[in-house]
């Protein structure tokens, strides 16, 4: 935690606000022009893949592809002819090229994937680019602030209780890194991985949740539930408030939370694929705690925009507000 943690807050409201006064009004022209479109028609989601396809899909794009890109990249000596064969090359830089190069083949799967996905649903309308690009900027201008007070909060009662938070890798790639090293990080973190991971966890794995065929729903958000306690119990970390005790905390939640809710279905899928998603990324603890919160509310942009674009557009808005502070010298 920095000394002055008041500095950091100021300068994250002033990432915020720069990046709403370039948000803002491409949101509003985008409004505008959803108004003289025809109003999509919303369709209940039917997801013609099976939990066993949805878990091949996920292990080929997230791991296999990954893999094999850095296997290239170590045999071709990439790196080495870029940055020199005595420079040292930081694991984290390496996975930028690895992410980078990636993406493409990535994307290309999941488009595949979508092709099929679509071509099941003979007739469904899909909505139109300017208001789910609308949409995604007013529901960023909500969660955005929501996020970075539980993440404040977060961190300050860690901090309280004698415990240290996790730092991202990426928050050493500052301004004395190479300008191709922070080219690298912004278009990661501000358009690759937020794509990716909103095909990956409010497309494919939402819809199978919501909408997917084989298992009952209740039983499909049972699974992820308890994938989430794995994927987190498999992560290391030097702090006895650990992600594992978090994920459980978050099954029993929703043993609760179940019994007294309407359209299960629906807030079941959300609720999973948030807790999936917050896992994931149990390497920075306790960054999963927010990313949860934010994970509901992409989840819930998903479904009532009918859009992946929307949520997309809300992760990549919300990932560059962080990119600029730790570019302008920012600490988590």
């Amino acid at each position: 935690m920095p000394a002055d943690p008041w500095s950091d807050i100021a300068r994250m409201a002033g990432c915020f606000a720069t990046v709403a006064a370039g948000a803002v009004p491409v949101g509003l022209a985008c409004s505008v022009l959803a108004r003289r479109q025809p109003a999509a028609i919303l369709r209940p989601p039917r997801f013609p893949f099976s939990g066993f396809d949805l878990a091949i899909g996920f292990f080929f794009v997230m791991a296999v592809t990954p893999v094999l890109t850095g296997m290239v990249i170590d045999q071709t000596k990439l790196l080495a002819r870029v940055y020199g064969p005595d420079e040292p090359v930081e694991p984290v830089i390496r996975g930028l090229w690895v992410g980078l190069i990636a993406a493409p083949i990535q994307l290309g799967l999941l488009v595949v994937a979508s092709r099929l996905y679509l071509s099941s649903q003979p007739g469904s309308v899909r909505k139109s680019v300017p208001a789910a690009l609308a949409a995604g900027v007013r529901w960023w201008l909500v969660l955005t602030p929501a996020v970075l007070v539980v993440h404040a909060g977060v961190n300050a009662a860690f901090t309280e209780l004698g415990f240290a938070a996790e730092e991202h890798p990426l928050t050493r790639i500052g301004a004395d890194r190479p300008a191709a090293d922070r080219a690298m990080f912004v278009l990661q973190a501000a358009l690759v991985a937020p794509l990716l991971e909103e095909l990956l966890f409010r497309g494919a794995l939402l819809g199978w949740l919501v909408g997917g065929k084989g298992r009952p729903a209740e039983q499909r958000v049972w699974m992820t539930l308890a994938l989430t306690v794995a994927v987190a119990a498999l992560t290391r970390v030097d702090n006895p408030c650990s992600p594992a005790a978090f994920a459980a905390l978050l099954t029993g939640g929703w043993a609760l939370l179940r019994t007294r809710t309407w359209k299960r279905r629906t807030l079941g899928g959300v609720y999973a694929s948030a807790a999936l998603f917050a896992a994931i990324h149990s390497s920075v603890w306790p960054t999963p705690i927010p990313l949860f919160v934010l994970g509901l509310g992409l989840g819930w942009v998903a479904v009532r925009t009918n859009s992946v674009l929307a949520p997309a557009v809300v992760h990549g808005l919300f990932n560059t507000v962080s990119v600029l502070f730790v570019l302008s010298g920012g600490a988590k």
